[in-house]
């Protein structure tokens, strides 16, 4: 929807929309809202975020729900497109971080007690005191059920100001500082605003790079009402890293970071199904669920697998596809490399969906060694798709501890149980 032409700061609504109905703009009523939007027909949370911003002396604010027609995909991937914006422009955000719905309200009553107490001597006095306060820094994040939403991790990275209605006290964060009302959060080391935007001003790429990967484990804890979201959903983010670093974005991944980038790991591989089409098997973005990021990735200090080149075309606002071609020792994995090795500290496989076991247990897995730390190996794990054309998908990754012995050989003459010892240098087409 557009403004009319007005102009002026505006607040923005960061909410959880719930399961009560919530009211939204739709192509039946666009006409209608254009026009008002009766004060009786909004729910609680609207209701205390407009009264909040009047006080705040801010005329406008927008609200997902009314300002994009929710039945009309051509508008909601236009909207979508400049959610960021949006955020980012905004004088504040208002995050109804305690609330579940629509009908829950932002303002919370905190619990506030008196005590009388007699001293001898003295005579009556009163002790205030209050429940302790569950902080959004400090506390499981259960306790905010707005801080659980994909969508609103990016909103509370890219506003420039945020203020939690949390369950017992307002909280603010912004690009400098972060506090409360009792002001236990003013001391807090942990505070994403802030080192996000350091991050960012610091030209350092390694910052970025691990700063980027703390981004992608913290987004994918979060939940997405469309698994399709799973990439515009953070598409405003990755829009800051791409001008602070003046990279090449890639389906979650970065151009100059590329190789390393490509060690993430499925957290909850085995409650996911094979990889979505909506970004090429490299990419996290492929998978469902939680994504880490193997230590090593920070700390590399010998990269075996040669970057030479790679594909990425967006398919819509939601989707893309590509290919990466890199060269590196290849072998096919044995059946039993998930009990290969002396214990189970020295080998870990991680599969990117439940169907990777069964390939495993059928032999037709491969391994490309990509790098290696002072104690680890890491490969990636493919699946050969096109027989005789070296065209494989990821499934999987795997890492293997060395011993002291061979910390340091070249990977040629080492013997890790998996087989690299004997391996040649492959190119292959991931896809």
């Amino acid at each position: 929807m557009d403004g009319g032409g007005c102009y002026g700061y505006y607040a923005c609504l960061s909410h959880r929309w719930g399961n009560e109905g919530l009211i939204k703009t739709t192509k039946d009523n666009i006409g209608k809202h254009r026009n008002s939007v009766s004060w009786e027909h909004l729910p609680k949370t609207f209701q205390d975020a407009i009264t909040f911003t009047r006080r705040l002396g801010i005329n406008f604010i927008w609200i997902d729900s009314l300002c994009i027609i929710q039945d009309d995909d051509t508008d909601w991937h236009r909207q979508a497109s400049k959610m960021a914006a949006i955020y980012k422009q905004a004088f504040v955000t208002l995050a109804a971080t305690a609330s579940t719905g629509g009908s829950t309200g932002m303002f919370t009553g905190s619990l506030r007690h008196i005590v009388e107490h007699t001293t001898p001597g003295f005579g009556p006095f009163q002790v205030h005191f209050r429940n302790r306060p569950r902080h959004l820094l400090l506390d499981h994040p259960t306790s905010f059920p707005l801080l659980e939403r994909g969508w609103v991790y990016q909103e509370r990275l890219l506003s420039p100001r945020v203020i939690h209605f949390g369950p017992d006290e307002l909280s603010w964060e912004c690009n400098q500082s972060t506090n409360c009302e009792c002001a236990r959060m003013s001391s807090v080391s942990y505070r994403p605003k802030v080192m996000h935007r350091e991050a960012l001003e610091y030209q350092g790429r390694g910052v970025a790079q691990m700063r980027w990967h703390a981004v992608i484990e913290e987004y994918t804890s979060c939940k997405l009402s469309r698994a399709s979201d799973r990439l515009i959903a953070l598409s405003g983010i990755a829009e800051e890293f791409k001008s602070s670093q003046n990279d090449r974005y890639l389906a979650g991944l970065w151009g100059r970071s590329l190789i390393l980038d490509l060690l993430w790991l499925c957290l909850n591989s085995d409650q996911h199904d094979a990889h979505q089409k909506r970004a090429p098997s490299w990419s996290w973005a492929a998978r469902e669920g939680r994504i880490g990021y193997v230590s090593a990735a920070s700390r590399i200090e010998r990269q075996f697998a040669r970057f030479l080149d790679v594909r990425c075309d967006q398919v819509d606002a939601t989707s893309c596809t590509g290919s990466l071609i890199i060269s590196g020792p290849l072998i096919r994995l044995p059946k039993n490399v998930k009990s290969l090795g002396l214990d189970g500290s020295t080998k870990h496989i991680y599969m990117d969906c439940r169907e990777a076991d069964d390939w495993l247990k059928n032999g037709i897995l491969y391994g490309i060694l990509i790098a290696q730390d002072a104690s680890w190996e890491i490969s990636l794990v493919l699946r050969e798709i096109e027989e005789d054309a070296n065209v494989f998908e990821r499934v999987g990754l795997l890492e293997v501890r060395l011993s002291k012995r061979n910390q340091s050989d070249h990977w040629k003459q080492r013997e890790t149980g998996v087989g690299y010892e004997n391996a040649e240098v492959a190119t292959v087409e991931i896809v």
